[in-house]
Protein backbone atom coordinates (compact mmCIF):
# COMPACT_ATOMS: atom_id res chain seq x y z
CA UNK A 1 0.00 0.00 0.00
CA UNK A 2 1.48 3.21 -0.98
CA UNK A 3 1.49 5.59 2.34
CA UNK A 4 1.27 9.26 2.22
CA UNK A 5 5.15 10.58 1.42
CA UNK A 6 4.83 8.26 -1.88
CA UNK A 7 1.63 9.23 -3.02
CA UNK A 8 3.09 13.02 -2.79
CA UNK A 9 6.13 12.10 -4.53
CA UNK A 10 4.58 10.60 -7.34
CA UNK A 11 2.09 13.62 -7.95
CA UNK A 12 5.10 15.99 -7.67
CA UNK A 13 7.05 13.62 -10.57
CA UNK A 14 3.86 13.41 -12.68
CA UNK A 15 3.71 17.46 -12.34
CA UNK A 16 7.21 17.85 -13.08
CA UNK A 17 7.10 15.73 -16.09
CA UNK A 18 4.21 16.83 -17.61
CA UNK A 19 5.45 20.30 -17.63
CA UNK A 20 9.47 19.85 -17.80
CA UNK A 21 10.76 19.75 -21.92
CA UNK A 22 13.35 17.85 -23.44
CA UNK A 23 16.77 19.33 -24.12
CA UNK A 24 17.87 17.25 -27.08
CA UNK A 25 21.66 16.66 -26.24
CA UNK A 26 20.84 16.67 -22.48
CA UNK A 27 22.63 13.57 -20.68
CA UNK A 28 21.50 12.46 -16.98
CA UNK A 29 23.20 9.62 -15.63
CA UNK A 30 21.91 8.16 -12.30
CA UNK A 31 24.70 5.91 -9.79
CA UNK A 32 22.72 3.17 -7.83
CA UNK A 33 25.98 2.44 -6.00
CA UNK A 34 28.69 5.56 -6.29
CA UNK A 35 32.27 4.48 -5.72
CA UNK A 36 31.89 0.87 -5.68
CA UNK A 37 32.60 -0.26 -9.16
CA UNK A 38 30.61 2.38 -10.92
CA UNK A 39 30.63 2.46 -14.43
CA UNK A 40 28.08 5.90 -14.04
CA UNK A 41 31.56 7.24 -12.61
CA UNK A 42 33.63 6.49 -15.05
CA UNK A 43 31.41 6.97 -18.39
CA UNK A 44 30.30 10.76 -16.71
CA UNK A 45 34.24 11.02 -15.89
CA UNK A 46 35.46 10.00 -19.63
CA UNK A 47 32.84 12.26 -21.07
CA UNK A 48 33.32 14.93 -19.16
CA UNK A 49 36.98 15.14 -19.05
CA UNK A 50 37.96 13.24 -21.84
CA UNK A 51 35.29 14.42 -24.35
CA UNK A 52 34.72 17.42 -22.42
CA UNK A 53 31.17 17.19 -23.21
CA UNK A 54 29.24 19.77 -20.84
CA UNK A 55 25.66 19.23 -21.16
CA UNK A 56 26.08 15.83 -18.52
CA UNK A 57 24.79 15.28 -14.87
CA UNK A 58 25.44 12.86 -12.87
CA UNK A 59 23.06 12.06 -9.63
CA UNK A 60 22.58 9.05 -7.57
CA UNK A 61 19.59 7.43 -6.75
CA UNK A 62 19.58 9.53 -2.73
CA UNK A 63 19.62 12.74 -5.01
CA UNK A 64 15.99 11.16 -6.37
CA UNK A 65 14.55 10.45 -3.20
CA UNK A 66 12.72 12.52 -0.52
CA UNK A 67 13.96 12.30 2.51
CA UNK A 68 12.32 14.95 4.49
CA UNK A 69 10.73 18.05 3.92
CA UNK A 70 13.90 19.91 4.24
CA UNK A 71 15.13 18.40 1.33
CA UNK A 72 12.19 18.54 -1.30
CA UNK A 73 13.85 21.58 -3.16
CA UNK A 74 16.51 19.88 -3.78
CA UNK A 75 14.63 16.72 -5.02
CA UNK A 76 12.51 18.89 -7.66
CA UNK A 77 16.18 20.41 -8.71
CA UNK A 78 17.40 17.07 -9.51
CA UNK A 79 14.09 15.49 -10.81
CA UNK A 80 13.50 18.01 -13.55
CA UNK A 81 17.59 17.35 -14.34
CA UNK A 82 16.09 13.75 -15.28
CA UNK A 83 12.90 15.03 -17.19
CA UNK A 84 15.02 17.44 -19.34
CA UNK A 85 17.41 14.90 -20.08
CA UNK A 86 17.90 13.67 -23.97
CA UNK A 87 19.67 10.53 -22.74
CA UNK A 88 19.59 8.86 -18.95
CA UNK A 89 22.14 6.15 -18.15
CA UNK A 90 21.28 4.19 -15.12
CA UNK A 91 23.61 1.12 -13.03
CA UNK A 92 20.41 0.20 -11.23
CA UNK A 93 16.29 0.09 -12.36
CA UNK A 94 14.99 3.75 -12.17
CA UNK A 95 11.18 4.38 -14.49
CA UNK A 96 11.53 6.26 -17.66
CA UNK A 97 9.01 9.09 -17.47
CA UNK A 98 9.02 10.39 -20.97
CA UNK A 99 8.86 7.69 -23.74
CA UNK A 100 10.80 9.87 -25.75
CA UNK A 101 13.87 9.75 -24.14
CA UNK A 102 16.75 7.41 -24.76
CA UNK A 103 17.16 4.78 -21.62
CA UNK A 104 20.14 2.75 -21.36
CA UNK A 105 21.07 0.60 -18.94
CA UNK A 106 24.91 0.10 -17.86
CA UNK A 107 23.78 -2.52 -14.88
CA UNK A 108 26.38 -3.09 -11.93
CA UNK A 109 27.69 -6.53 -12.82
CA UNK A 110 27.93 -9.57 -14.40
CA UNK A 111 26.03 -12.62 -12.41
CA UNK A 112 27.53 -15.88 -10.84
CA UNK A 113 24.47 -15.51 -8.39
CA UNK A 114 20.93 -16.42 -9.63
CA UNK A 115 19.11 -12.65 -9.21
CA UNK A 116 15.19 -11.87 -10.07
CA UNK A 117 13.82 -14.43 -12.56
CA UNK A 118 16.31 -16.92 -11.33
CA UNK A 119 16.22 -15.87 -7.93
CA UNK A 120 14.46 -19.00 -5.79
CA UNK A 121 13.45 -16.42 -2.87
CA UNK A 122 11.89 -13.61 -4.72
CA UNK A 123 8.42 -13.79 -4.67
CA UNK A 124 5.99 -13.83 -7.85
CA UNK A 125 4.89 -10.55 -7.59
CA UNK A 126 8.37 -8.96 -7.86
CA UNK A 127 9.39 -11.41 -10.77
CA UNK A 128 6.53 -10.29 -12.45
CA UNK A 129 7.41 -6.67 -12.90
CA UNK A 130 11.13 -7.90 -13.73
CA UNK A 131 10.78 -7.61 -17.08
CA UNK A 132 8.76 -4.49 -17.17
CA UNK A 133 11.07 -2.72 -15.61
CA UNK A 134 13.96 -3.79 -17.92
CA UNK A 135 11.95 -3.84 -20.71
CA UNK A 136 11.89 -0.01 -20.41
CA UNK A 137 15.27 0.32 -21.58
CA UNK A 138 16.10 1.27 -24.98
CA UNK A 139 19.77 -0.48 -24.62
CA UNK A 140 21.30 -2.68 -22.18
CA UNK A 141 25.09 -2.65 -22.62
CA UNK A 142 26.94 -5.81 -22.57
CA UNK A 143 30.46 -7.32 -22.46
CA UNK A 144 29.63 -10.14 -24.28
CA UNK A 145 27.20 -12.44 -26.29
CA UNK A 146 27.20 -15.14 -23.07
CA UNK A 147 26.42 -12.46 -21.11
CA UNK A 148 23.28 -11.18 -23.07
CA UNK A 149 22.10 -14.88 -22.24
CA UNK A 150 23.10 -14.84 -19.09
CA UNK A 151 21.47 -11.56 -17.40
CA UNK A 152 18.53 -12.16 -19.96
CA UNK A 153 17.67 -15.13 -18.39
CA UNK A 154 16.95 -12.86 -15.24
CA UNK A 155 15.44 -10.29 -16.58
CA UNK A 156 13.38 -11.71 -19.60
CA UNK A 157 13.63 -8.68 -22.39
CA UNK A 158 13.84 -8.63 -25.98
CA UNK A 159 17.47 -9.93 -27.23
CA UNK A 160 17.56 -6.77 -29.93
CA UNK A 161 18.46 -4.37 -26.87
CA UNK A 162 21.71 -5.75 -25.69
CA UNK A 163 24.81 -4.14 -27.36
CA UNK A 164 28.55 -5.31 -26.70
CA UNK A 165 30.79 -2.20 -25.65
CA UNK A 166 32.14 -3.48 -22.55
CA UNK A 167 31.37 -1.82 -18.91
CA UNK A 168 32.74 1.28 -18.89
CA UNK A 169 34.19 0.45 -14.97
CA UNK A 170 36.43 -2.02 -16.47
CA UNK A 171 38.29 1.08 -18.13
CA UNK A 172 39.33 2.26 -14.91
CA UNK A 173 41.04 -1.54 -14.46
CA UNK A 174 43.81 -0.08 -16.57
CA UNK A 175 44.48 2.80 -14.57
CA UNK A 176 47.97 3.48 -14.08
CA UNK A 177 48.40 5.71 -11.17
CA UNK A 178 46.15 3.03 -9.06
CA UNK A 179 48.85 2.35 -6.60
CA UNK A 180 49.34 5.84 -6.25
CA UNK A 181 46.21 6.71 -5.13
CA UNK A 182 45.64 3.65 -3.13
CA UNK A 183 48.51 4.70 -1.35
CA UNK A 184 46.74 8.44 -0.72
CA UNK A 185 44.09 7.23 1.07
CA UNK A 186 45.20 4.65 3.17
CA UNK A 187 48.26 7.47 3.97
CA UNK A 188 51.26 4.75 3.91
CA UNK A 189 54.21 4.22 2.30
CA UNK A 190 53.13 0.60 0.00
CA UNK A 191 55.87 0.61 -2.63
CA UNK A 192 57.53 -2.27 -1.68
CA UNK A 193 54.41 -4.05 -0.52
CA UNK A 194 51.76 -6.91 -2.26
CA UNK A 195 48.56 -5.80 -2.82
CA UNK A 196 45.85 -8.06 -1.86
CA UNK A 197 41.87 -6.91 -2.17
CA UNK A 198 39.04 -9.13 -0.49
CA UNK A 199 35.75 -7.93 -2.33
CA UNK A 200 32.58 -10.48 -1.03
CA UNK A 201 29.17 -10.34 -2.11
CA UNK A 202 26.36 -9.36 0.54
CA UNK A 203 24.90 -12.31 2.30
CA UNK A 204 23.12 -9.75 4.64
CA UNK A 205 21.32 -6.36 4.31
CA UNK A 206 19.43 -6.75 1.24
CA UNK A 207 16.11 -7.81 2.71
CA UNK A 208 15.80 -7.08 6.67
CA UNK A 209 16.10 -10.29 8.19
CA UNK A 210 17.20 -12.01 5.34
CA UNK A 211 20.55 -13.87 5.53
CA UNK A 212 21.81 -15.65 2.42
CA UNK A 213 25.39 -17.38 4.11
CA UNK A 214 27.82 -17.38 6.90
CA UNK A 215 27.26 -14.34 9.21
CA UNK A 216 30.60 -11.99 9.59
CA UNK A 217 29.60 -11.09 13.25
CA UNK A 218 32.62 -12.88 14.65
CA UNK A 219 35.18 -12.26 11.60
CA UNK A 220 34.96 -10.80 8.25
CA UNK A 221 35.31 -13.70 6.14
CA UNK A 222 32.78 -15.89 8.22
CA UNK A 223 34.97 -18.40 8.86
CA UNK A 224 33.88 -20.79 11.80
CA UNK A 225 36.82 -20.04 13.86
CA UNK A 226 39.62 -17.06 13.17
CA UNK A 227 42.54 -15.55 14.80
CA UNK A 228 43.36 -11.58 13.58
CA UNK A 229 46.28 -11.59 15.40
CA UNK A 230 47.49 -14.53 13.49
CA UNK A 231 46.57 -12.92 10.12
CA UNK A 232 47.92 -10.09 10.58
CA UNK A 233 51.38 -11.40 11.96
CA UNK A 234 51.32 -13.51 8.80
CA UNK A 235 50.48 -10.10 6.50
CA UNK A 236 53.33 -8.03 8.24
CA UNK A 237 56.10 -11.31 7.68
CA UNK A 238 54.79 -11.34 3.96
CA UNK A 239 54.75 -7.65 3.44
CA UNK A 240 51.14 -8.12 2.04
CA UNK A 241 48.65 -4.87 2.60
CA UNK A 242 45.69 -6.48 3.06
CA UNK A 243 42.15 -4.26 1.74
CA UNK A 244 39.06 -5.40 2.59
CA UNK A 245 35.68 -3.60 1.03
CA UNK A 246 32.56 -4.87 2.06
CA UNK A 247 29.42 -4.86 -0.59
CA UNK A 248 27.42 -1.14 0.47
CA UNK A 249 24.65 -3.49 1.70
CA UNK A 250 26.54 -5.27 4.43
CA UNK A 251 28.99 -1.78 5.26
CA UNK A 252 26.60 -0.14 7.79
CA UNK A 253 26.02 -3.47 10.08
CA UNK A 254 29.41 -3.91 10.31
CA UNK A 255 32.04 -1.79 9.66
CA UNK A 256 32.37 -0.58 13.37
CA UNK A 257 32.90 -3.94 14.86
CA UNK A 258 34.92 -4.33 11.59
CA UNK A 259 36.79 -1.20 12.12
CA UNK A 260 38.19 -2.62 15.32
CA UNK A 261 40.42 -4.95 13.75
CA UNK A 262 42.14 -3.05 11.51
CA UNK A 263 46.19 -2.79 11.48
CA UNK A 264 48.64 -0.99 9.05
CA UNK A 265 48.67 -4.28 7.32
CA UNK A 266 45.18 -5.27 7.44
CA UNK A 267 42.40 -2.22 6.07
CA UNK A 268 38.56 -2.02 5.99
CA UNK A 269 38.00 0.22 2.95
CA UNK A 270 34.45 1.98 3.46
CA UNK A 271 32.04 3.59 0.78
CA UNK A 272 32.50 6.87 3.14
CA UNK A 273 36.36 7.11 2.23
CA UNK A 274 36.43 6.49 -0.99
CA UNK A 275 33.43 9.33 -1.33
CA UNK A 276 35.80 11.87 0.52
CA UNK A 277 38.74 11.19 -2.14
CA UNK A 278 36.79 10.77 -4.77
CA UNK A 279 37.84 7.78 -6.02
CA UNK A 280 35.73 4.77 -7.31
CA UNK A 281 37.15 1.11 -6.10
CA UNK A 282 38.19 0.01 -9.70
CA UNK A 283 40.70 3.07 -9.94
CA UNK A 284 42.73 1.47 -7.21
CA UNK A 285 41.48 -2.26 -7.65
CA UNK A 286 43.80 -2.33 -10.37
CA UNK A 287 47.13 -1.82 -8.18
CA UNK A 288 46.22 -5.74 -6.50
CA UNK A 289 48.54 -8.50 -7.14
CA UNK A 290 45.67 -10.48 -6.20
CA UNK A 291 41.76 -10.48 -5.78
CA UNK A 292 40.09 -13.03 -3.05
CA UNK A 293 36.11 -12.75 -3.06
CA UNK A 294 33.24 -15.75 -2.82
CA UNK A 295 30.05 -15.18 -4.71
CA UNK A 296 30.92 -11.56 -5.86
CA UNK A 297 30.72 -11.03 -9.64
CA UNK A 298 33.68 -8.27 -9.40
CA UNK A 299 36.21 -11.37 -10.19
CA UNK A 300 34.74 -11.62 -14.29
CA UNK A 301 35.71 -7.97 -14.11
CA UNK A 302 39.22 -8.84 -12.74
CA UNK A 303 39.59 -11.54 -15.10
CA UNK A 304 40.61 -8.34 -17.60
CA UNK A 305 43.98 -8.22 -15.59
CA UNK A 306 44.75 -12.37 -15.67
CA UNK A 307 45.61 -11.87 -12.28
CA UNK A 308 45.25 -14.62 -9.10
CA UNK A 309 42.11 -15.07 -7.82
CA UNK A 310 41.19 -17.38 -4.75
CA UNK A 311 37.63 -17.75 -3.33
CA UNK A 312 36.04 -18.40 0.30
CA UNK A 313 33.62 -20.66 -0.17
CA UNK A 314 32.94 -21.83 3.36
CA UNK A 315 29.39 -21.45 2.60
CA UNK A 316 28.29 -22.52 -0.35
CA UNK A 317 25.53 -24.96 0.81
CA UNK A 318 23.84 -22.89 2.80
CA UNK A 319 24.58 -19.48 -0.11
CA UNK A 320 23.02 -22.18 -3.09
CA UNK A 321 20.20 -23.79 -0.65
CA UNK A 322 19.02 -19.26 -0.19
CA UNK A 323 20.26 -17.77 -2.87
CA UNK A 324 21.34 -20.09 -6.01
CA UNK A 325 23.96 -19.89 -8.86
CA UNK A 326 23.39 -19.15 -12.57
CA UNK A 327 26.30 -21.09 -13.53
CA UNK A 328 26.93 -24.23 -12.61
CA UNK A 329 29.59 -26.47 -11.98
CA UNK A 330 30.46 -23.76 -9.77
CA UNK A 331 34.10 -25.41 -9.96
CA UNK A 332 34.32 -24.73 -13.92
CA UNK A 333 33.36 -20.60 -13.63
CA UNK A 334 35.82 -19.90 -10.60
CA UNK A 335 39.54 -20.03 -11.60
CA UNK A 336 41.59 -20.24 -8.29
CA UNK A 337 41.72 -21.98 -5.41
CA UNK A 338 38.79 -22.57 -2.94
CA UNK A 339 39.42 -22.19 0.81
CA UNK A 340 36.86 -22.80 3.91
CA UNK A 341 39.28 -21.91 7.25
CA UNK A 342 42.00 -19.44 7.70
CA UNK A 343 45.06 -22.16 7.58
CA UNK A 344 43.25 -22.76 3.77
CA UNK A 345 43.05 -18.63 3.36
CA UNK A 346 46.91 -18.24 4.34
CA UNK A 347 48.09 -21.39 2.15
CA UNK A 348 46.28 -20.11 -0.68
CA UNK A 349 47.64 -16.34 -0.33
CA UNK A 350 51.29 -17.54 -0.26
CA UNK A 351 51.11 -20.18 -3.24
CA UNK A 352 49.80 -17.05 -5.54
CA UNK A 353 52.30 -14.44 -4.30
CA UNK A 354 55.16 -16.78 -4.96
CA UNK A 355 53.65 -17.58 -8.41
CA UNK A 356 51.80 -20.98 -8.13
CA UNK A 357 49.14 -20.14 -10.22
CA UNK A 358 47.74 -23.39 -11.74
CA UNK A 359 44.85 -21.67 -13.15
CA UNK A 360 46.25 -19.45 -15.77
CA UNK A 361 44.65 -21.39 -18.82
CA UNK A 362 41.59 -21.41 -16.84
CA UNK A 363 40.83 -17.49 -16.95
CA UNK A 364 42.04 -17.16 -20.55
CA UNK A 365 39.65 -19.40 -21.34
CA UNK A 366 36.78 -17.02 -19.04
CA UNK A 367 38.01 -13.81 -20.45
CA UNK A 368 37.12 -15.11 -23.65
CA UNK A 369 32.92 -16.22 -22.75
CA UNK A 370 33.08 -13.20 -20.79
CA UNK A 371 34.54 -10.23 -22.51
CA UNK A 372 34.69 -9.32 -26.11
CA UNK A 373 36.81 -6.39 -25.72
CA UNK A 374 39.79 -6.55 -23.24
CA UNK A 375 40.89 -2.72 -23.53
CA UNK A 376 40.38 0.84 -21.71
CA UNK A 377 37.62 1.67 -24.68
CA UNK A 378 33.90 0.54 -23.60
CA UNK A 379 33.00 4.36 -22.57
CA UNK A 380 34.23 5.36 -25.49
CA UNK A 381 32.00 2.58 -26.89
CA UNK A 382 29.33 3.72 -24.90
CA UNK A 383 29.75 7.23 -26.10
CA UNK A 384 29.37 6.03 -29.57
CA UNK A 385 25.77 4.62 -28.78
CA UNK A 386 24.75 8.08 -26.88
CA UNK A 387 25.56 10.16 -30.14
CA UNK A 388 24.08 7.89 -32.00
CA UNK A 389 20.80 8.90 -29.93
CA UNK A 390 21.26 12.73 -30.25
CA UNK A 391 20.05 14.66 -33.50
CA UNK A 392 22.45 15.07 -36.15
CA UNK A 393 22.78 18.70 -35.61
CA UNK A 394 23.85 18.42 -31.41
CA UNK A 395 26.93 16.67 -31.99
Amino acid sequence: MINAAARIKNCLEKVISDFTKIEKGKIVIIDGTPYSGSSAHALYKFISESIKYTNIKILSENDLRINRLKNLRLFIKNFKEVCSANVILTTHIYRKYKKSQVYIQLWHGIPLKAMALMDKTENADTKKMVPKNFSQYDYIISSSPFYNTLLNSCIGVDGSKYIVTGFPRNDMLFNADAKEKLQKIIGQDISGDKIIFYLPTFKAGYYNDRIEGATRKTNIFGFDSFNYDQFNDFLVKNNIIFIAKLHPFEENIFKAELSKKCSKNFILLTSDVLKEHKVDLYEILGSANMLITDYSSVYFDFLLLDRPLLFINNDIDMYEEKRGFLLGPYDFWTPGPKVKNQNELEIGIIKSIMGEDEYIEQRKSLINVFHTYRDNKSSQRVWNIIKMSFRKDVI
